[in-house]
């Protein structure tokens, strides 16, 4: 996946669920992504930075099924079509969600943005539910007005509102979303890139330092497949080359309930 790869968990032993960053979903791509899901016996596996048409969405989604089957069901971000018809294509995100869960899916969310930075939705257990998160937090530069960084700049100065940086933005959203998981009841799962290692003062990789920590800490997000990579001393998710770079790409669990975000 263009040398970006990602964690996996398994929660309470019957839901597994994996994320990478496909940095632009190529056809391609396909048959490396289906041989992920099946290998690693996935029920969830959520793509973020597919830079996806809504024209080619189709396609790949196509493409999928003829991988793994027609019984997967697959959600998207729809991007924004009229301005796109002369920006370029950045961020999205794509679920495949396996056959056993595909008719649990409830409550399906996008960020209001159309840029792929947050999605989510509900899988209905025999125990309760799941509230399932896939984010991608932009890299920060400013040297490309095009980038995503850049147009979540300038979705939110039209938008107005208190939140005028991306991370405070998304941050906002995700808390809101936690809520409603715990108003359901539900366990929480956020997934995916956040351009952030994981630790107190964290400055060996991503760009968003212990932005992450600092923020998954007081929300009581917990981050154990962090804890059991380490151990095993696999220790980078994002690679350039053979080389491992950084470990940026996160599964997080909510520990608790918590008072309602306002």
């Amino acid at each position: 996946m263009n040398s970006t790869s990602g964690p996996t968990a398994e929660i309470c032993t019957t839901l597994r669920v994996g994320s990478l960053n496909v940095s632009a979903y190529s056809e391609h791509k396909t048959r490396l992504i289906s041989k992920q899901f099946l290998t690693m016996d996935l029920d969830v596996l959520t793509l973020v930075d597919t830079r996806l048409s809504m024209k080619e969405v189709e396609a790949r989604k196509d493409d999928l099924r003829l991988h793994l089957g027609h019984g997967i069901t697959i959600l998207t971000t729809t991007p924004s079509t009229a301005p796109l018809k002369k920006r370029t294509l950045v961020g999205g995100i794509l679920t495949i969600v396996g056959a056993r869960w595909g008719g649990r899916i409830r409550n399906i969310w996008y960020d209001p943005s159309q840029l792929g930075l947050l999605h989510s939705f509900d899988i209905s257990t025999a125990t309760g539910g799941v509230t399932i998160m896939s984010t991608y937090w932009p890299f920060t530069s400013t040297a490309h007005s095009e980038g995503l960084w850049c147009r979540t700049l300038d979705y939110l100065s039209k938008r107005g509102g208190p939140h005028s940086k991306p991370l405070p933005y998304l941050q906002h959203l995700t808390d809101k979303r936690m809520a409603h998981a715990f108003e359901h009841n539900h366990t929480a799962i956020l997934m995916g890139d956040f351009n952030a290692e994981w630790g107190p003062g964290s400055t060996n990789g991503g760009c968003h330092g212990a932005i992450l920590y600092d923020w998954a800490c007081v929300m009581g997000w917990n981050n154990e497949v962090h804890v059991k990579v380490l151990e095993s001393d696999n220790t980078a998710t994002y690679y350039q080359g053979s080389d491992p770079t950084s470990f940026i790409d996160h599964i997080l669990t909510s520990a608790g309930l918590h008072e309602d975000i306002p």
